[in-house]
């Protein structure tokens, strides 16, 4: 028997799980089944929204195409309307005059509505990194999303915002490294670069996509102790070159 809607751990265990399902009959509809596990889900699931961060260079937004494609992946996942465009081209003309160079955040909601915020992009004052103190769980879904539901990455977060740090790196349950809080993760090592496997438990890079010569590999934290130079990429910040 399989135990359904209670939460349960083993002994050894930190992270609690919930199973739900539901009774598929002849005449039920995938459609109607997926819709009804997340509504047994509902009361675990935090009040979240999609985000993308954008780089706006002389009035255009960098991959955009890319960023959005990844949002509308991300709505079907989890259960949200999966939206037609980020804006129409009165909405991107009026952006533009707002901003010319910087950062535009995107935020989508449940309710299927977008919400934009722009920000300065203040130069980079420090590159140091760090290890968490603590692993994430590759198993954990909000990873492999882009969402503004990241309390795991909240002490790092106050860290960057202090500049403390310019990014604090990841690892999960296998001591595998996964990312930063706010970038990927490529090592270069004997004239190779590499970056970490998607599902150890990080998100699917805009930047690092689009980077060539890219290899996939487990890393683990002595190959970033190790390794001859270290990189921190994001579509805000580029290849940004870092240390501990």
């Amino acid at each position: 028997s399989v135990p359904i809607r209670i939460l349960q751990r083993q002994k050894d265990e930190k992270v609690f799980k919930y199973r739900a399902g539901g009774a598929i009959v002849w005449d039920s509809l995938a459609k109607d089944e997926w819709e009804e596990v997340f509504t047994k889900m509902k009361f675990l699931q935090p009040d979240f929204n999609l985000i993308e961060t954008m780089l706006v260079k002389n009035g255009k937004i960098l991959f955009e195409k890319e960023h959005f494609e990844r949002l509308s992946k991300s709505a079907k996942t989890l259960g949200f309307p999966v939206p037609k465009i980020f804006f129409d081209n009165t909405e991107k003309v009026q952006l533009s005059q707002k901003i010319n160079n910087g950062i535009l955040r995107v935020l989508y909601s449940k309710k299927g509505e977008f919400e934009f915020e722009l920000k300065e992009l203040k130069p980079n004052s420090n590159n140091k990194i760090i290890f968490s103190e603590t692993p994430v769980n590759s198993k954990n879904i909000f990873l492999y999303h882009k969402t503004n539901f990241k309390p795991w990455f909240e002490k790092a977060y106050e860290k960057i915002r202090n500049n403390e740090v310019f990014d604090v790196i990841f690892y999960n349950e296998n001591n595998e490294i996964t990312e930063g809080a706010r970038s990927n993760i490529i090592i270069e090592k004997n004239g190779k670069l590499f970056t970490p496997p998607i599902k150890c438990g990080r998100l699917d890079g805009i930047y690092l996509k689009n980077m060539k010569n890219i290899e996939e590999k487990i890393l683990f934290k002595s190959d970033l102790e190790n390794a001859d130079r270290i990189f921190c990429v994001n579509s805000v910040r580029g290849c940004v070159e870092v240390r501990f």
